[in-house]
């Protein structure tokens, strides 16, 4: 009887691992395909064409660094030395990169966390989770977000090293300070979020030391030691931090675009003004409804680019900066005092949505919740609509929906599962700080191409329950 029964659970097994490589291998195939239907489009982002411009000028401002610039005229003049279209040689850059960075995250992970998969095993699963829509479609845009997204990936394994396996190699470190640089230098939203990332992983690491050695009576030696393992890691992280902004001051220009600069003020405008201005409008002192009028604050209202290019250049132009930054506090005052409860629930409801991007996804379908996918969408679909939106439905439908639900419910009720997740915490730990960082400090309803890192976690989540239920292998094949 038990052996029968055991019969019958394997050929289960067996036929639920096939029906998911066959879901898995039609989103790769759809993704193969789309690849090649692209690889010589450029997706309508306003982004891309300022990043041309820069490519030529070498002159970004305090929202551009110089990095992704000089990375493009590069491709442009070996792309005209090679006589193929510059975004065409910059697409295959990007996906090799991309590639060989989720191909590290599935090793690392996966051999961390006690599992041994073969080579074929470990380049499936990275084809799959470099398939998914949004991760791959942003690796064929001549924007930053595929290159800091690799960058990123290598740095949390990195991370992870130094924190969960007590690895910090001058080597190590070395690379974790390059990868931080190149993301930096290509975002500035990286210049602190990955930074507070990496000086939260130097806290732990050196707070779990400090317990673990408490009570022992070591020599000077084992302590000089402790200490220079310490501060190795903090003058290279200073050091970092220097280089990015000497760079970032010796090559942009404040202002030079025209965008408002970034305060305190801004934020607030941006995450608590907007979109309650006209409700509260009201109660904002005559001074200010003087300058901003009622039609002016429902215009506002409308949409959160209107934050950056409608209410603050025409406030700015009105009274000054300095009278400006005033007023954003004064109004930002008083959308909290009479709307403090919507403020609270819209940012934490942003910030949820970030950490569960998948999800999110879904729910944005249903007109649960807004998201800017939709515009995401509209860009990537301009050669082969259809196409582009079976690749979305068909990831709503089956990642989101069957492997997302199952990673959950294998983090409930399994203890092995959630002791191999924790493998992932710098990678969990990182896309926290992106919601928070995006969820605090923007309006703007959520738009997955700034959190990327997000679906990656999801998708080495998938991996450790899928090889959970692959039989263990035996020997040192390739399967």
């Amino acid at each position: 009887m038990s052996d029968q029964t055991n019969s019958v659970k394997s050929t289960i097994t067996k036929v639920f691992l096939i029906a998911v490589c066959i879901i898995m291998y039609i989103q790769i195939v759809s993704g193969i395909l789309w690849i090649v239907a692209n690889i010589g489009n450029v997706p309508p982002f306003g982004d891309s064409d300022e990043y041309l411009e820069l490519s030529r000028t070498f002159a970004p401002d305090e929202y551009r660094p110089i990095l992704f610039p000089i990375i493009l005229r590069m491709v442009q003049n070996a792309a005209a030395v090679i006589n193929i279209p510059y975004q065409t040689l910059l697409y295959i850059i990007q996906l090799i990169i991309s590639f060989c960075a989720i191909y590290c995250a599935v090793r690392y992970i996966s051999r961390s966390a006690g599992y041994n998969p073969g080579i074929l095993v470990k380049l499936y699963i990275t084809t799959y989770v470099w398939s998914l829509p949004m991760i791959l479609w942003f690796n064929c845009t001549v924007l930053t977000d595929s290159l800091s997204l690799s960058a990123l990936i290598w740095m949390l394994i990195g991370l992870s090293k130094y924190v969960k396996d007590g690895k910090s190699d001058p080597l190590l470190w070395a690379g974790i300070i390059v990868m931080y640089l190149l993301q930096a230098l290509m975002r500035s939203d990286r210049t602190y979020s990955a930074l507070v990332m990496i000086i939260l992983c130097i806290a732990i690491r050196t707070v779990h030391d400090l317990i673990k050695g408490k009570g022992n009576q070591d020599g000077n030696e084992k302590s000089g030691k402790r200490l220079l393992v310490t501060l190795m890691p903090v003058l290279l992280v200073v050091f970092g931090l220097i280089m990015v902004i000497s760079v970032n001051h010796a090559t942009q220009k404040p202002g030079s675009k025209g965008r408002v600069s970034t305060n305190l003020a801004f934020v607030l405008l941006d995450r608590v003004v907007w979109p309650n201005m006209e409700r509260n409008y009201e109660y904002f002192p005559d001074e200010i409804k003087e300058v901003i009028s009622i039609e002016e604050a429902q215009v506002f209202d409308s949409h959160n680019n209107n934050v950056m290019y409608q209410m603050a250049p025409l406030v700015e132009e009105r009274v000054g900066k300095e009278k400006a930054s005033e007023y954003y506090m004064t109004m930002a005052g008083i959308v909290w005092a009479h709307d403090g409860v919507k403020v609270i629930k819209d940012t934490a409801g942003c910030v949820l949505a970030f950490l569960m991007l998948p999800q999110a996804e879904y729910m944005n379908r249903h007109k649960m919740l807004e998201m800017n996918t939709g515009w995401n969408i509209h860009c990537m679909s301009h050669v082969d609509e259809a196409l582009a939106k079976f690749m979305f439905n068909y990831y709503m439908y089956t990642f989101i929906v069957i492997f997302c639900t199952m990673s959950i419910i294998y983090l409930i009720v399994s203890r092995k599962y959630r002791k191999s997740v924790g493998r992932l915490s710098c990678f969990a730990g990182m896309s926290v700080l992106l919601a928070l960082w995006f969820g605090l400090g923007d309006g703007a309803p959520v738009n997955d191409r700034y959190a990327l890192i997000v679906l990656v976690t999801w998708g080495m989540m998938w991996m450790l329950v899928l090889l959970r239920i692959l039989p263990r292998r035996k020997g040192k094949g390739l399967i």
